[in-house]
């Protein structure tokens, strides 16, 4: 896991820490890492969880047993929730 208490370490050495993360430090995130790496907080991070909208392990499978989430779900969440560019220089196929 990450080498820091998360409680005594500024939220933006936190975000630029799991940024940095390569999938050789870990395949596998915790909700509050997660939520760093989308850059959200963590209640919105867990209302996705709670919903349905990213899947998870509860390795332990006990109720009190801690969530992990894959990275490249994250990666495919982002991926999915894409919207391309309709105007301007990004538009593909638009007037100029």
């Amino acid at each position: 896991m990450l080498g820091f208490c998360r409680s005594r370490v500024p939220l933006d050495a936190v975000i630029r820490e799991v940024l940095t993360m390569t999938t050789t430090d870990t395949d596998w995130l915790e909700p509050w890492e997660a939520a760093a790496y989308l850059n959200m907080t963590e209640g919105a991070f867990r209302r996705l969880l709670r919903d349905g909208v990213i899947g998870h392990s509860k390795p332990g499978g006990k109720p009190k047993s801690r969530i992990r989430v894959r990275r490249q779900d994250l990666d495919a969440l982002m991926a999915a929730s894409r919207t391309e560019a309709t105007t301007g220089p990004l538009a593909t196929g638009g007037a100029r």
